[in-house]
Protein backbone atom coordinates (compact mmCIF):
# COMPACT_ATOMS: atom_id res chain seq x y z
CA UNK A 1 0.00 0.00 0.00
CA UNK A 2 1.52 3.03 -1.05
CA UNK A 3 0.28 6.63 0.90
CA UNK A 4 1.87 9.49 -0.60
CA UNK A 5 2.54 12.95 1.25
CA UNK A 6 2.59 10.47 4.32
CA UNK A 7 3.57 13.00 7.44
CA UNK A 8 1.68 15.58 5.97
CA UNK A 9 -1.59 13.82 5.53
CA UNK A 10 -1.71 10.66 7.31
CA UNK A 11 -0.73 8.79 10.72
CA UNK A 12 1.11 5.96 11.63
CA UNK A 13 -2.02 4.51 13.34
CA UNK A 14 -3.60 4.92 9.78
CA UNK A 15 -1.22 2.90 7.69
CA UNK A 16 -1.12 -0.11 10.73
CA UNK A 17 -5.15 -0.08 10.87
CA UNK A 18 -5.34 -0.32 7.02
CA UNK A 19 -2.50 -3.17 6.97
CA UNK A 20 -4.18 -5.15 9.43
CA UNK A 21 -7.30 -4.80 7.76
CA UNK A 22 -5.93 -6.47 4.37
CA UNK A 23 -4.48 -8.92 6.38
CA UNK A 24 -7.71 -10.13 8.15
CA UNK A 25 -9.96 -9.53 4.51
CA UNK A 26 -7.62 -11.34 2.67
CA UNK A 27 -5.46 -13.75 4.79
CA UNK A 28 -2.44 -12.42 2.98
CA UNK A 29 -0.09 -10.05 4.26
CA UNK A 30 0.73 -6.16 2.77
CA UNK A 31 3.59 -3.93 3.12
CA UNK A 32 3.42 -0.46 3.42
CA UNK A 33 4.95 2.30 1.74
CA UNK A 34 4.79 5.96 3.05
CA UNK A 35 6.61 9.21 0.90
CA UNK A 36 6.66 12.60 2.52
CA UNK A 37 5.68 15.48 0.25
CA UNK A 38 9.00 16.70 -1.67
CA UNK A 39 10.84 13.61 -1.49
CA UNK A 40 11.39 10.87 -4.28
CA UNK A 41 11.74 7.34 -4.38
CA UNK A 42 13.62 5.64 -7.58
CA UNK A 43 13.67 2.58 -8.31
CA UNK A 44 15.58 0.44 -10.78
CA UNK A 45 14.79 -2.76 -12.46
CA UNK A 46 16.41 -4.92 -10.03
CA UNK A 47 14.31 -3.70 -7.39
CA UNK A 48 16.97 -1.48 -5.73
CA UNK A 49 15.88 1.88 -4.60
CA UNK A 50 17.38 5.48 -3.83
CA UNK A 51 15.87 8.15 -1.75
CA UNK A 52 16.15 11.98 -2.91
CA UNK A 53 14.78 14.88 -1.25
CA UNK A 54 13.69 16.87 2.15
CA UNK A 55 11.71 14.63 3.83
CA UNK A 56 11.52 10.93 4.43
CA UNK A 57 10.12 7.31 3.06
CA UNK A 58 8.67 5.20 5.48
CA UNK A 59 8.28 0.60 5.08
CA UNK A 60 6.19 -1.27 7.06
CA UNK A 61 6.84 -4.56 6.50
CA UNK A 62 5.14 -7.55 7.68
CA UNK A 63 6.86 -9.12 9.83
CA UNK A 64 5.43 -12.54 11.21
CA UNK A 65 8.41 -13.52 10.78
CA UNK A 66 9.80 -11.51 13.18
CA UNK A 67 9.74 -12.45 16.88
CA UNK A 68 10.49 -10.41 20.05
CA UNK A 69 9.84 -12.58 23.24
CA UNK A 70 8.00 -9.70 24.90
CA UNK A 71 5.95 -8.51 21.92
CA UNK A 72 3.20 -11.19 21.26
CA UNK A 73 1.21 -9.63 18.52
CA UNK A 74 -0.83 -11.61 15.38
CA UNK A 75 0.16 -8.90 13.55
CA UNK A 76 3.49 -7.07 13.49
CA UNK A 77 5.44 -5.19 10.89
CA UNK A 78 9.41 -4.19 10.97
CA UNK A 79 9.62 -0.69 10.32
CA UNK A 80 12.26 1.36 8.45
CA UNK A 81 12.61 5.18 7.83
CA UNK A 82 15.01 6.23 4.93
CA UNK A 83 16.07 10.09 3.93
CA UNK A 84 18.14 11.18 1.52
CA UNK A 85 20.77 8.95 -0.19
CA UNK A 86 19.53 5.86 1.55
CA UNK A 87 19.40 3.18 -0.47
CA UNK A 88 16.92 0.26 0.34
CA UNK A 89 16.90 -3.53 -2.11
CA UNK A 90 13.72 -4.60 -2.37
CA UNK A 91 14.53 -8.13 -2.69
CA UNK A 92 16.49 -8.65 0.34
CA UNK A 93 14.57 -6.02 2.39
CA UNK A 94 17.13 -4.49 3.46
CA UNK A 95 18.42 -0.59 4.08
CA UNK A 96 21.81 0.64 3.41
CA UNK A 97 23.41 3.70 4.32
CA UNK A 98 23.18 3.44 7.86
CA UNK A 99 26.70 3.30 9.43
CA UNK A 100 25.79 4.62 12.65
CA UNK A 101 24.47 1.32 15.74
CA UNK A 102 22.54 2.06 18.43
CA UNK A 103 21.32 -0.08 21.23
CA UNK A 104 19.10 0.93 23.89
CA UNK A 105 20.11 1.39 27.42
CA UNK A 106 17.83 -0.22 28.35
CA UNK A 107 16.47 -3.09 26.98
CA UNK A 108 13.29 -3.71 28.74
CA UNK A 109 10.92 -1.67 31.04
CA UNK A 110 10.90 -1.84 35.02
CA UNK A 111 7.81 -1.29 36.83
CA UNK A 112 6.56 -1.14 40.90
CA UNK A 113 3.59 1.06 40.18
CA UNK A 114 0.29 0.35 38.21
CA UNK A 115 -0.04 3.25 35.75
CA UNK A 116 -2.90 4.53 33.99
CA UNK A 117 -2.85 6.72 30.57
CA UNK A 118 -6.03 7.86 29.33
CA UNK A 119 -6.18 8.83 25.35
CA UNK A 120 -8.43 11.57 26.07
CA UNK A 121 -8.32 14.82 28.94
CA UNK A 122 -12.05 15.08 29.22
CA UNK A 123 -13.03 13.62 32.91
CA UNK A 124 -16.56 12.04 31.71
CA UNK A 125 -14.45 10.06 28.97
CA UNK A 126 -12.47 8.74 31.68
CA UNK A 127 -15.20 6.68 32.88
CA UNK A 128 -13.80 3.72 32.62
CA UNK A 129 -10.52 4.44 33.23
CA UNK A 130 -11.65 5.82 36.78
CA UNK A 131 -13.30 2.56 37.64
CA UNK A 132 -10.69 0.33 36.35
CA UNK A 133 -8.53 2.33 39.05
CA UNK A 134 -10.55 1.64 41.78
CA UNK A 135 -10.95 -1.85 41.15
CA UNK A 136 -7.40 -2.07 40.89
CA UNK A 137 -5.77 -0.51 44.53
CA UNK A 138 -9.27 0.11 45.86
CA UNK A 139 -8.03 3.59 46.91
CA UNK A 140 -9.60 5.76 50.42
CA UNK A 141 -7.64 8.83 49.29
CA UNK A 142 -7.36 10.17 45.86
CA UNK A 143 -5.38 13.15 44.69
CA UNK A 144 -5.51 15.19 41.82
CA UNK A 145 -2.81 17.00 40.53
CA UNK A 146 -3.99 20.02 38.13
CA UNK A 147 -2.48 23.09 36.68
CA UNK A 148 -3.95 26.98 36.75
CA UNK A 149 -7.15 25.89 35.93
CA UNK A 150 -8.93 23.80 38.02
CA UNK A 151 -11.81 23.21 36.14
CA UNK A 152 -10.73 19.78 35.28
CA UNK A 153 -9.90 18.72 38.59
CA UNK A 154 -13.09 19.78 40.20
CA UNK A 155 -14.92 17.47 37.29
CA UNK A 156 -12.90 14.23 38.12
CA UNK A 157 -13.22 15.19 42.28
CA UNK A 158 -17.06 15.01 41.91
CA UNK A 159 -17.07 11.52 39.80
CA UNK A 160 -14.44 9.93 41.62
CA UNK A 161 -17.12 10.78 44.76
CA UNK A 162 -19.45 9.43 43.05
CA UNK A 163 -17.61 6.17 42.48
CA UNK A 164 -17.28 5.68 46.17
CA UNK A 165 -13.89 7.56 46.80
CA UNK A 166 -14.08 8.46 50.83
CA UNK A 167 -11.33 11.83 50.13
CA UNK A 168 -10.37 13.16 47.31
CA UNK A 169 -8.63 16.47 47.45
CA UNK A 170 -6.56 18.67 44.90
CA UNK A 171 -3.32 19.70 43.95
CA UNK A 172 -2.46 22.74 41.72
CA UNK A 173 0.67 22.54 40.68
CA UNK A 174 1.99 25.99 40.54
CA UNK A 175 4.79 27.38 41.61
CA UNK A 176 4.03 29.79 44.04
CA UNK A 177 1.06 27.62 45.67
CA UNK A 178 1.44 25.95 48.28
CA UNK A 179 -1.73 24.35 49.37
CA UNK A 180 -2.55 24.32 53.20
CA UNK A 181 -2.66 20.17 52.49
CA UNK A 182 0.64 19.06 54.50
CA UNK A 183 2.98 16.91 52.91
CA UNK A 184 2.42 13.88 54.88
CA UNK A 185 -1.37 13.72 53.76
CA UNK A 186 0.76 14.01 50.13
CA UNK A 187 2.23 10.68 51.26
CA UNK A 188 -0.53 8.65 52.60
CA UNK A 189 -2.50 9.14 49.20
CA UNK A 190 -3.04 5.57 47.75
CA UNK A 191 -3.59 7.30 44.18
CA UNK A 192 -2.87 10.09 41.88
CA UNK A 193 -4.45 11.44 39.00
CA UNK A 194 -2.72 13.34 36.70
CA UNK A 195 -4.61 16.13 34.32
CA UNK A 196 -4.26 19.72 32.75
CA UNK A 197 -0.58 20.15 33.79
CA UNK A 198 1.97 22.43 31.71
CA UNK A 199 5.25 20.78 31.78
CA UNK A 200 7.28 24.31 33.00
CA UNK A 201 4.76 24.53 36.19
CA UNK A 202 4.78 20.79 37.08
CA UNK A 203 8.29 20.22 36.63
CA UNK A 204 9.11 23.73 39.05
CA UNK A 205 6.23 22.66 41.16
CA UNK A 206 7.77 19.11 42.16
CA UNK A 207 11.75 20.20 42.64
CA UNK A 208 10.42 23.18 44.51
CA UNK A 209 7.24 23.68 46.54
CA UNK A 210 7.02 20.80 49.59
CA UNK A 211 4.08 19.44 48.66
CA UNK A 212 5.53 18.66 45.13
CA UNK A 213 8.49 17.10 46.84
CA UNK A 214 6.38 14.71 48.69
CA UNK A 215 4.41 14.20 45.61
CA UNK A 216 7.37 13.41 43.76
CA UNK A 217 7.77 10.58 46.65
CA UNK A 218 4.41 9.54 46.90
CA UNK A 219 4.71 8.31 42.92
CA UNK A 220 8.01 5.75 43.85
CA UNK A 221 5.80 3.80 46.14
CA UNK A 222 5.18 0.19 45.04
CA UNK A 223 1.19 0.55 46.19
CA UNK A 224 0.45 3.29 44.32
CA UNK A 225 -2.16 3.66 40.96
CA UNK A 226 -1.10 6.84 39.08
CA UNK A 227 -3.63 7.95 36.45
CA UNK A 228 -2.37 10.65 33.53
CA UNK A 229 -4.85 12.16 31.39
CA UNK A 230 -4.94 13.85 28.01
CA UNK A 231 -1.95 15.59 27.50
CA UNK A 232 -0.43 14.09 31.10
CA UNK A 233 0.44 11.24 29.38
CA UNK A 234 3.54 12.11 27.72
CA UNK A 235 5.00 13.12 31.48
CA UNK A 236 4.40 9.24 32.92
CA UNK A 237 7.41 8.23 30.37
CA UNK A 238 11.09 8.17 30.21
CA UNK A 239 11.41 11.12 27.84
CA UNK A 240 8.82 13.66 25.81
CA UNK A 241 7.92 15.95 22.78
CA UNK A 242 7.35 19.00 24.58
CA UNK A 243 5.68 21.42 21.59
CA UNK A 244 4.28 18.44 19.16
CA UNK A 245 1.51 20.72 18.58
CA UNK A 246 3.70 22.87 16.72
CA UNK A 247 2.37 23.47 13.04
CA UNK A 248 5.53 21.84 10.95
CA UNK A 249 7.92 21.95 14.19
CA UNK A 250 9.45 18.09 13.04
CA UNK A 251 10.71 19.63 9.54
CA UNK A 252 11.81 23.03 10.33
CA UNK A 253 13.87 21.52 13.43
CA UNK A 254 11.63 23.25 16.05
CA UNK A 255 10.60 20.19 18.08
CA UNK A 256 11.92 20.18 21.61
CA UNK A 257 12.33 17.55 24.50
CA UNK A 258 11.94 17.29 27.75
CA UNK A 259 12.77 15.07 31.15
CA UNK A 260 9.86 13.16 31.96
CA UNK A 261 8.88 11.49 35.62
CA UNK A 262 10.47 8.11 34.30
CA UNK A 263 7.76 6.22 36.08
CA UNK A 264 8.06 4.16 32.59
CA UNK A 265 11.97 4.29 32.28
CA UNK A 266 12.62 2.76 29.00
CA UNK A 267 9.71 4.57 27.22
CA UNK A 268 8.20 7.80 25.16
CA UNK A 269 4.48 8.91 24.88
CA UNK A 270 2.26 10.64 22.25
CA UNK A 271 -0.98 11.93 24.09
CA UNK A 272 -3.45 11.34 21.18
CA UNK A 273 -4.38 11.55 17.61
CA UNK A 274 -6.78 14.15 17.61
CA UNK A 275 -4.57 16.65 16.38
CA UNK A 276 -4.90 19.35 12.99
CA UNK A 277 -3.79 17.48 10.22
CA UNK A 278 -0.24 19.80 10.04
CA UNK A 279 0.62 18.67 13.39
CA UNK A 280 0.59 14.53 12.02
CA UNK A 281 4.24 14.87 10.76
CA UNK A 282 5.31 16.21 14.12
CA UNK A 283 3.27 12.67 15.55
CA UNK A 284 5.02 10.83 13.20
CA UNK A 285 8.57 11.88 13.37
CA UNK A 286 8.58 13.10 17.41
CA UNK A 287 8.59 9.69 18.99
CA UNK A 288 10.69 7.88 16.80
CA UNK A 289 13.30 10.75 16.62
CA UNK A 290 13.54 10.58 20.79
CA UNK A 291 13.82 6.92 21.35
CA UNK A 292 16.87 7.19 19.26
CA UNK A 293 18.61 9.92 20.56
CA UNK A 294 17.74 9.21 24.13
CA UNK A 295 18.32 5.29 23.17
CA UNK A 296 14.47 4.44 24.55
CA UNK A 297 13.25 1.29 23.99
CA UNK A 298 9.51 1.92 23.57
CA UNK A 299 7.44 4.31 21.80
CA UNK A 300 3.46 4.42 22.78
CA UNK A 301 1.14 6.75 20.54
CA UNK A 302 -2.46 6.45 22.09
CA UNK A 303 -6.08 7.32 20.54
CA UNK A 304 -8.97 9.43 22.12
CA UNK A 305 -11.34 7.77 23.78
CA UNK A 306 -9.56 5.21 25.11
CA UNK A 307 -7.27 4.17 27.74
CA UNK A 308 -3.46 2.06 28.24
CA UNK A 309 -2.86 -0.11 31.58
CA UNK A 310 0.16 -0.37 32.39
CA UNK A 311 1.15 -3.07 35.76
CA UNK A 312 3.54 -5.16 36.97
CA UNK A 313 1.88 -9.16 37.14
CA UNK A 314 2.75 -12.47 36.95
CA UNK A 315 6.82 -11.26 37.72
CA UNK A 316 6.54 -9.27 34.18
CA UNK A 317 5.60 -5.67 33.49
CA UNK A 318 1.76 -5.86 31.21
CA UNK A 319 1.14 -3.07 28.83
CA UNK A 320 -2.86 -3.81 27.55
CA UNK A 321 -5.02 -1.05 25.85
CA UNK A 322 -8.69 -0.47 26.34
CA UNK A 323 -12.46 1.33 25.30
CA UNK A 324 -12.63 -0.29 22.21
CA UNK A 325 -9.31 1.15 20.30
CA UNK A 326 -5.26 -0.21 20.24
CA UNK A 327 -2.65 1.90 21.31
CA UNK A 328 0.40 1.48 18.25
CA UNK A 329 3.75 0.63 20.32
CA UNK A 330 7.01 0.60 18.35
CA UNK A 331 9.75 -1.20 19.57
CA UNK A 332 13.78 -0.23 19.45
CA UNK A 333 15.43 -3.68 18.26
CA UNK A 334 18.83 -2.14 17.88
CA UNK A 335 18.73 -0.17 14.33
CA UNK A 336 21.36 0.99 12.81
CA UNK A 337 20.67 4.81 12.46
CA UNK A 338 21.32 8.10 10.85
CA UNK A 339 21.10 11.55 11.89
CA UNK A 340 19.35 11.12 15.96
CA UNK A 341 21.91 14.29 16.84
CA UNK A 342 24.09 16.26 14.69
CA UNK A 343 21.96 15.86 11.13
CA UNK A 344 21.03 19.32 9.88
CA UNK A 345 19.67 18.73 6.68
CA UNK A 346 16.21 20.22 5.37
CA UNK A 347 14.45 17.47 8.13
CA UNK A 348 16.20 18.36 11.12
CA UNK A 349 13.72 16.21 13.69
CA UNK A 350 13.94 13.04 11.40
CA UNK A 351 15.45 10.00 11.83
CA UNK A 352 16.78 7.17 9.92
CA UNK A 353 16.24 3.48 11.26
CA UNK A 354 16.54 0.25 9.52
CA UNK A 355 14.94 -2.13 12.30
CA UNK A 356 12.07 -0.96 14.23
CA UNK A 357 8.95 -3.34 15.46
CA UNK A 358 5.59 -1.73 15.40
CA UNK A 359 2.27 -2.90 16.18
CA UNK A 360 -1.07 -2.33 17.45
CA UNK A 361 -1.81 -2.95 20.73
CA UNK A 362 -5.62 -4.11 22.23
CA UNK A 363 -6.79 -5.67 25.42
CA UNK A 364 -4.70 -8.76 25.34
CA UNK A 365 -1.40 -6.84 25.90
CA UNK A 366 2.26 -6.88 25.42
CA UNK A 367 4.89 -7.95 27.86
CA UNK A 368 7.45 -4.90 27.71
CA UNK A 369 9.84 -6.62 30.31
CA UNK A 370 10.16 -8.06 34.10
CA UNK A 371 8.72 -6.46 37.28
CA UNK A 372 11.37 -4.28 38.96
CA UNK A 373 13.60 -5.80 41.64
CA UNK A 374 13.44 -9.32 39.50
CA UNK A 375 16.33 -10.33 37.36
CA UNK A 376 16.27 -12.01 33.99
CA UNK A 377 18.69 -15.05 34.33
CA UNK A 378 20.34 -16.99 31.89
CA UNK A 379 19.85 -16.60 28.12
CA UNK A 380 16.44 -15.54 26.58
CA UNK A 381 14.66 -18.49 25.95
CA UNK A 382 13.79 -19.27 21.76
CA UNK A 383 10.76 -18.13 20.99
CA UNK A 384 9.31 -21.34 19.74
CA UNK A 385 9.54 -23.34 23.51
CA UNK A 386 5.53 -23.40 23.64
CA UNK A 387 2.97 -23.94 20.97
CA UNK A 388 -1.02 -23.84 20.94
CA UNK A 389 -2.06 -26.81 18.96
CA UNK A 390 -4.57 -26.81 17.84
CA UNK A 391 -5.60 -23.26 18.00
CA UNK A 392 -8.40 -22.37 17.17
CA UNK A 393 -9.83 -24.67 19.30
CA UNK A 394 -13.51 -26.13 19.89
CA UNK A 395 -12.79 -28.71 22.71
CA UNK A 396 -9.60 -29.35 24.12
CA UNK A 397 -5.95 -28.46 23.11
CA UNK A 398 -2.56 -29.05 23.58
CA UNK A 399 0.34 -26.91 25.18
CA UNK A 400 3.35 -28.33 23.31
CA UNK A 401 6.83 -27.10 25.25
CA UNK A 402 10.34 -27.70 23.16
CA UNK A 403 14.20 -27.35 24.34
CA UNK A 404 13.62 -29.18 27.55
CA UNK A 405 11.04 -26.76 29.28
CA UNK A 406 10.11 -29.48 32.02
CA UNK A 407 9.25 -28.30 35.38
CA UNK A 408 5.78 -26.78 37.15
CA UNK A 409 4.33 -23.93 34.67
CA UNK A 410 1.91 -21.74 36.30
CA UNK A 411 -0.85 -21.20 33.54
CA UNK A 412 -3.69 -18.10 33.60
CA UNK A 413 -6.62 -17.90 31.31
CA UNK A 414 -7.94 -14.55 30.92
CA UNK A 415 -10.52 -12.97 28.44
CA UNK A 416 -10.11 -10.22 26.06
CA UNK A 417 -10.86 -7.49 28.54
CA UNK A 418 -8.30 -8.81 30.51
CA UNK A 419 -10.50 -10.36 33.73
CA UNK A 420 -8.72 -13.60 35.17
CA UNK A 421 -11.31 -17.03 34.45
CA UNK A 422 -9.37 -19.54 35.14
CA UNK A 423 -5.71 -20.11 37.25
CA UNK A 424 -3.72 -23.59 37.51
CA UNK A 425 -0.53 -25.22 37.71
CA UNK A 426 0.83 -28.08 35.92
CA UNK A 427 4.02 -30.17 35.88
CA UNK A 428 5.77 -30.98 32.25
CA UNK A 429 7.83 -33.84 32.21
CA UNK A 430 10.72 -34.35 30.32
CA UNK A 431 9.03 -37.48 28.59
CA UNK A 432 5.95 -36.39 28.09
CA UNK A 433 6.83 -32.09 27.23
CA UNK A 434 2.77 -31.53 26.59
CA UNK A 435 -0.21 -30.43 28.82
CA UNK A 436 -3.77 -31.31 27.86
CA UNK A 437 -6.25 -28.94 28.50
CA UNK A 438 -10.22 -28.75 28.36
CA UNK A 439 -11.98 -25.95 26.59
CA UNK A 440 -15.45 -27.15 26.11
CA UNK A 441 -16.84 -24.71 28.90
CA UNK A 442 -15.38 -22.00 27.14
CA UNK A 443 -17.96 -19.57 25.17
CA UNK A 444 -16.83 -18.55 21.71
CA UNK A 445 -14.41 -15.93 21.28
CA UNK A 446 -10.89 -14.71 21.62
CA UNK A 447 -9.00 -15.23 25.10
CA UNK A 448 -5.25 -15.02 26.15
CA UNK A 449 -3.22 -17.42 28.06
CA UNK A 450 -0.01 -16.67 30.33
CA UNK A 451 2.38 -19.53 30.67
CA UNK A 452 5.33 -18.69 33.39
CA UNK A 453 7.52 -19.82 35.01
CA UNK A 454 9.74 -17.50 38.48
CA UNK A 455 12.21 -16.66 34.88
CA UNK A 456 10.37 -16.24 32.35
CA UNK A 457 7.02 -16.27 30.22
CA UNK A 458 4.96 -16.39 27.35
CA UNK A 459 1.56 -15.33 25.92
CA UNK A 460 -0.60 -16.79 23.36
CA UNK A 461 -3.98 -15.93 21.50
CA UNK A 462 -6.04 -18.51 21.93
CA UNK A 463 -9.13 -18.43 19.29
CA UNK A 464 -12.52 -20.50 20.60
CA UNK A 465 -15.05 -21.80 17.52
CA UNK A 466 -18.85 -23.17 19.57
Amino acid sequence: MLVPHFSQRASIKEMLTHLDAWQARHQTALNGLGIDSKTALCINKTGRAVVYGQGGVYFYLASDHIYEESLQFQHRYQALQLLAQHKFDFGLKAATGLEQSLAPARQEEQLDQTLFLGGSGLPAQNRRLLQDLLQSCQPETVGIVSGQDPGKANALRQLLLGLGVKEVFILQAVSGFEPSLPAESVLASDAFVFVGNEPDDLFEYLQQQQTGQALMEGLQQPRIACAFLGEDVRYAGAAFVANYRDKWAASEGRLTFRKGLGLLKTTTIMPHFGLEKECIENVNAGLPFLMLRDSLAYGLWLQDSMYVKCRPQYGMVWLSAHGGRPAILMKNTQSKIAYPLAYRGPSPNLAAFDNMLVARVDSSGAILGMQAGQEESGPRQHHDWLMVYPNPVRNSFQLLFYGNQSGRYSLILQDEEGNVLQKMTRLVFPQKPAITLDASTLSGGSYVLVVYQKDKGIVKKLKVLK
